[in-house]
């Protein structure tokens, strides 16, 4: 494009005029007292009219009316020569009403001897349009950024006003008069959340709450699909959109965009902008923006509330447990107080004289409430632990001396009926509670038993280091594999519970907290069809407290046997 200048009070005439603007592409015309009184056909295509109709119209129509009073005193200061002569950037008024980005630059001339101006004008609404829409394209990144982190960063407590805010910072970057949240529910009905209205807007929260979304399947159906709804003009919605026209032509709507909130492919709800005082366009960098903080509000809603239900879940749970503690613990000690009468007058009565039959059925009473009684001392132990009102006196406990104690005991409650019982003995201590853990072995020896092979012995392997392992082995029926995650669990028998083995499912899981306050652990070995071993490792100590004597060597066992009157023999 080649720029035209003329010298400043330069003569022309009208052949003059018609000369310059034959050489130049730019719109021109000549303003004298301003009015027009010469203009070329690229002016006149410009303004969208005729050379004939703009000669004789006073060139302050021409601009728009608040850009009056700048031009007049631009050209004051040109002619006073305050003002270097230059390009200025401005705007038109078409003949249709519309206006037009320009650059102006005016000329002083005498023009049939009379003062004038030569006004040369360039189209530039094109390059401006293009520069707004990329300020708006990086404006409106940087505020969805913002958004996005916002809503990142909000805790749970203030989820609510930020997604409040940010509707509102959306809706004044996008120019909208309402932005909101709309949650889908599983019955089919949908709410609005969240509203954002600019000043002067009515709000309508209120009136949209539990509303059919089946009534809007034009967009409904799209926003499910995770397709977003655009509508430049609400006019031209097509007839099968008739009540989304009529939802927003209450309101005044004149442009409508709803893009859904996505999560794992499943649309919970939407985010709507409502364009009332003008139309308004979203481009489709703008909708891929708004997809995006869409996703952050579903993925924001959707941690909160799987936070809540967690929430509610454990709370839901401890006082459960709580409540089951507080029962097992009153329904034990009920339960024990005439549990100990029981036991107490029957052994009263064997220390009498009297048939034989009726000293068996007594012996019988005696050991099913000897029996009860471990199983309620079990469930008091289990409760007391979950409450953590077990505590243990550590001290250095001779393994052989505990070994020795728990299988005597073993022995005498299964009343002659114990298996063969194979001790190791190693001469190790360890540091230990020695009553809990005289009840951890017991209980391991019990299990063993109750469950061992008949004619199959059950075996006390200890193997003394940096710690001692005490393994209970049985060659009973042993444990599948895929239930061993569940042997240490209270009250789960595995399936055992339709069997004749007795038991409630809470002696392995008191004897592993049992272990655990001790500072040891316990583990499990177990082959379906073959037996099991239960592993006890515990801390191990120098004995320093009794005179050193040679250990025997594990591979020389003492032997704790059931005759069949029921005595033990220890065979060394």
């Amino acid at each position: 494009m080649r720029e035209t200048t003329t010298p400043v009070s330069a003569g022309l005439d009208a052949r003059a005029v018609e000369l310059l603007f034959a050489t130049t592409s730019d719109a021109a015309f000549v303003d004298c007292g301003g009015v027009i009184v010469a203009v070329n056909r690229a002016g006149a295509d410009l303004y969208g009219t005729t050379v004939e109709a703009l000669i004789g119209v006073d060139t302050a129509l021409l601009v728009p009316e608040d850009y009056r009073p700048r031009i007049v005193e631009r050209v004051e200061r040109l002619r006073q020569g305050l003002e270097r002569d230059r390009w200025a950037e401005e705007e038109i008024l078409r003949a249709d009403g519309s206006r037009r980005d320009v650059v102006v630059r005016s000329n002083p001339i005498t023009f049939d001897g009379e003062p004038a101006a030569l006004v040369l004008i360039r189209d530039v609404s094109e390059h401006r349009h293009v520069e707004k829409q990329l300020a708006r394209r990086n404006e409106i990144q940087r505020v969805f950024s913002e958004v996005a982190f916002a809503l990142a960063m909000a805790d749970e407590d203030e989820l609510d006003d930020v997604i409040t805010a940010n509707l509102g910072v959306i809706g004044r970057a996008g120019g909208v008069d309402r932005t909101s949240v709309t949650l889908y529910h599983d019955n089919g009905r949908i709410s609005c959340a969240y509203e954002w209205v600019a000043d002067g807007i009515e709000r309508q929260i209120d009136d949209l709450q539990d509303m059919a979304m089946a009534g809007f399947e034009w967009s409904g159906s799209r926003l499910l699909r995770g397709e977003p709804v655009h509508v430049p003009d609400l006019d031209l919605l097509p007839p099968e959109a008739a009540n989304e026209y009529e939802s927003f032509a209450r309101w005044d709507v004149r442009s409508w965009l709803v893009v859904p909130l996505m999560v794992g492919g499943r649309a919970i709800g939407d985010v709507g902008f409502n364009a009332v005082r003008r139309h308004v366009t979203w481009t489709e960098h703008e909708i891929d923006l708004l997809l995006n903080v869409a996703g952050m509000i579903a993925m924001s809603l959707t941690r909160r509330s799987a936070a809540r239900e967690s929430r509610a879940a454990r709370d839901a749970a401890v006082e459960a447990n709580a409540a089951k503690d507080l029962f097992l613990s009153r329904m034990s000690h009920e339960l024990r107080t005439p549990l100990n009468a029981v036991l107490g007058f029957t052994e009263l009565l064997l220390r009498q004289p009297r048939p034989p039959a009726d000293a068996m059925m007594l012996e019988q009473v005696q050991s099913g409430g000897r029996h009860l009684l471990r199983l309620v001392e079990d469930v008091l132990d289990i409760s007391r632990i979950a409450a953590g009102r077990v505590s243990v006196m550590m001290a250095a406990v001779p393994i052989d001396e505990a070994v020795a104690a728990a299988v005597d005991m073993a022995v005498r409650a299964h009343d002659g009926a114990a298996p063969r019982i194979d001790v190791a003995t190693s001469g190790a201590m360890v540091m230990a509670d020695p009553a809990r853990l005289r009840q951890v072995l017991l209980n391991l020896l019990s299990n063993a038993i109750k469950y061992n092979r008949d004619g199959a012995p059950v075996e006390v392997r200890i193997e003394a280091g940096e710690q001692v392992r005490i393994s209970v082995v049985d060659h009973g029926i042993g444990i599948a594999a895929d239930l061993i995650p569940r042997v240490f669990e209270p009250f789960d028998r595995l399936g055992r519970e339709t069997t004749s083995i007795e038991g409630i499912g809470i002696g392995l899981a008191v004897t592993r907290s049992l272990v655990e306050l001790m500072g040891g652990t316990i583990e499990v070995e177990s082959v379906e069809g073959e037996g099991s071993t239960f592993r006890v490792a515990l801390h191990a100590i120098a004995d320093t407290a009794r005179p050193s004597a040679p250990a025997r060597p594990s591979s020389q066992p003492l032997r704790s046997t059931s005759t069949d009157e029921g005595d033990v023999v220890a065979a060394r």
